[in-house]
């Protein structure tokens, strides 16, 4: 083979790569982030900052109102492409898809209405509480109104996201995304900086989640031309309790982990002090997506995990999946690190009104996430399984979390909301979720350890770090 054949190879291993692609999307998402937060947090005011991260936390509730049914239809979809492209029956499979295709148009309409909803509940209590308290009462309750009519867009298009991730085209998905992302990124941020507008950014911001949704529509069926003949709203009702039944598991899931972190964060808007309620949103955003940048290893290959539970490969499932699991803790340590030296330097240098957390607070949060990532890969590792036996003890550990939250609500700092969520996951979700997922896999606890040594060696040095700045 020539120099210029491998070549070839090479970039064409890469351009379809799961990983090197969620990647690339994401990490265009954490660039966007960084660049554009750091405008908002060096020009506005303490008030306004306020806001804009509570308008990022209303982005994580379109993910909390999807209520789990994304991957588990994505998984339906992979099932299904198994057996395509093989002798066995085609039309039954085509068949099969066009039935999710359809029941995914009802789910995600009805979701809709549930997400506007949820969207003028936040309105009523934390958003307009903290709207004004600025000098933009006007502005910033029109921004938030293009914000959910964009966002509703947006949440019924993962119909047509959710079919080209499930049916194998998630390097491609994600690198287009990862594209138009940067460009909205590179656009709104240059707005924010002539005019200093919230407004002028959420609409460039959802003129471009708009202009995904399309290109997700007309890039599913220029891959798959079946697509063109399916209904857009069907019901078939095995479909749906095939769908339903592992979702709405996963969605206490969603509601136990991400939801409680979301609601505390307005109930903390709402009773807390502006200064250190924006300080703490800040780090929860920070956190977010050090964690969201750092699973890409594992997440990105959800799709191969199904098939490999699916066709019985567990010897493979447990070494590919642990080795993920592995790289995934190490990209989140260095993350971790990074931002502890980077980000208190940056806020500095720019002359923000935002200071960051203290740094045994932010390791603190680090230590609390980590823990929190590595159950929730368990969970949707053992999810391959099409079992979702997580919602009873996430139900308990929510309610208590929200509960003592409740219960000391005039008297909330971050250390408190921190603490409570450290605790009620080390009650059950962080040990549990572990025990099942591993045992689903036929190891023992000391098999596990053997296998993940750098994932536990990663967490000490975390505790180390922890333990040098709180002592």
């Amino acid at each position: 083979m020539s120099f210029q054949s491998k070549r070839r190879d090479i970039a064409l291993s890469l351009k379809n790569s799961f990983t090197i692609n969620t990647w690339f999307n994401y990490g265009v998402s954490l660039f966007g982030f960084t660049i554009v937060t750091l405008l908002v947090v060096g020009k506005l005011p303490v008030e306004e900052i306020t806001v804009w991260l509570l308008f990022n936390s209303l982005m994580n509730f379109s993910n909390l109102v999807d209520f789990g049914f994304s991957p588990v239809i994505s998984r339906q979809y992979s099932y299904c492409v198994i057996s395509i492209g093989s002798n066995e029956d085609q039309d039954y499979k085509w068949a099969k898809i066009a039935k999710i295709y359809g029941l995914s148009g009802i789910i995600f309409l009805s979701l809709l209405v549930l997400f506007v909803l949820v969207g003028f509940l936040l309105y009523k209590t934390s958003i307009s509480h903290n709207i004004i308290k600025t000098v933009k009462v006007s502005e910033l309750s029109l921004a938030y109104l293009i914000l959910i009519a964009g966002l509703s867009i947006s949440f019924y298009g993962k119909k047509y996201s959710n079919a080209l991730m499930g049916l194998g085209k998630v390097p491609l998905v994600n690198r287009i995304n990862a594209i138009l992302n940067l460009g909205k990124y590179i656009i709104g941020g240059i707005a924010f900086y002539l005019f200093e507008s919230i407004l002028i950014l959420v609409i460039v911001y959802q003129i471009v989640n708009v202009s995904i949704v399309v290109k997700n529509y007309f890039l599913l069926r220029s891959e798959f031309r079946q697509f063109k003949g399916f209904k857009n709203v069907s019901f078939n009702r095995e479909t749906f309790d095939e769908i339903f039944s592992p979702a709405w598991r996963g969605a206490i899931g969603l509601l136990g982990s991400t939801g409680v972190v979301e609601i505390s964060g307005h109930l903390f808007s709402i009773y807390g002090n502006n200064n250190e309620v924006a300080n703490y949103l800040f780090a929860i955003r920070i956190i977010g997506y050090v964690s969201m940048i750092s699973s890409i290893p594992f997440y990105s290959k959800l799709p191969i995990w199904n098939s490999l539970r699916k066709n019985g490969e567990i010897i493979r499932l447990i070494n590919e999946s642990f080795r993920s699991l592995n790289i995934v803790c190490g990209v989140y340590l260095i993350g971790v690190v990074s931002a502890l030296f980077i980000i208190p330097f940056i806020l500095k240098i720019i002359g923000s009104d935002l200071s960051f957390v203290t740094n045994e607070l932010w390791l603190f949060i680090a230590l609390v996430y980590f823990l929190e990532r590595h159950h929730g890969v368990h969970a949707h590792l053992y999810a391959t399984t099409n079992k979702e036996p997580f919602y009873k003890p996430i139900i308990i550990s929510g309610l208590i979390y929200l509960g003592t939250l409740f219960f000391v609500r005039e008297s909330l700092t971050a250390w408190n909301i921190v603490l409570c969520y450290f605790f009620t996951n080390l009650l059950i979700n962080n040990w549990w979720n572990v025990f099942i997922s591993i045992k689903s896999l036929g190891l023992s606890v000391n098999e596990y350890i053997a296998k993940v040594k750098p994932a536990i060696f990663f967490f000490l040095i975390l505790t180390l770090l922890w333990g040098y700045f709180f002592i």
